[in-house]
């Protein structure tokens, strides 16, 4: 596919058009990147709210199991029979290990994420930068292609447009008027 070239054999021409091309950039670019920044925000917060929530779960967990141990551990000192009470002791310590096992991991995950929300929290001061580029970039666009499409008028195809009546009128060709473009006859 190949893109059409933007005119160049006439300087308002090039100025109407390349305005327009920079107004339709500006106008949806920026639009595009402010929204991407604030759904990766919108799902970063939620993770991080997530493993929030997990992580007070597992954090709740190890506090009771080191409850656990530590009375099992005090009927053991007062207790005699240990046998039966040491069986116990090893599943929750081994339960033990596991949790603190998943806290860490869990701890890890969030680390990273909390690193991810705070580059999102850049990109989220950035977005007063982008709606700025934004405007100034669209305005920009539209007064130059404004002022583009108003002097290519004005100034040269009005001119064109008396000139190819003339040559039509010089080869003695009736001119029909058209419901839409009154045609003046020009002295």
């Amino acid at each position: 596919m190949q893109l059409p070239n933007i005119p160049t054999d006439n300087l308002y021409k090039f100025l109407s058009i390349s305005g327009l091309w920079i107004f339709l950039v500006f106008m949806f670019i920026p639009h595009y990147f402010i929204h991407i920044t604030i759904d990766k925000k919108r799902d970063l917060e939620l993770s991080n709210s997530i493993l929030n929530i997990e992580l007070e779960s597992l954090t709740t967990e190890s506090i009771e199991i080191e409850y656990a141990l530590e009375t099992i551990n005090n009927k053991l000192k007062i207790d005699t029979k240990g046998e039966v009470d040491a069986s116990k002791l090893n599943k929750l310590e081994s339960r033990n290990i596991k949790v603190m096992t998943s806290l860490k991991e869990l701890q890890i995950e969030r680390a990273k994420q909390k690193a991810e929300l705070d580059e999102a929290g850049y990109y989220t001061a950035k977005l007063a930068w982008f709606a700025s580029i934004q405007v100034y970039g669209t305005i920009f666009g539209g007064f130059m292609s404004l002022i583009g499409f108003n002097c290519w008028y004005f100034k040269i195809q009005r001119i064109e447009d008396k000139l190819r009546v003339r040559q039509v009128q010089a080869k003695n060709i009736p001119l029909r008027k058209s419901r839409f473009l009154a045609i003046r006859k020009i002295k």
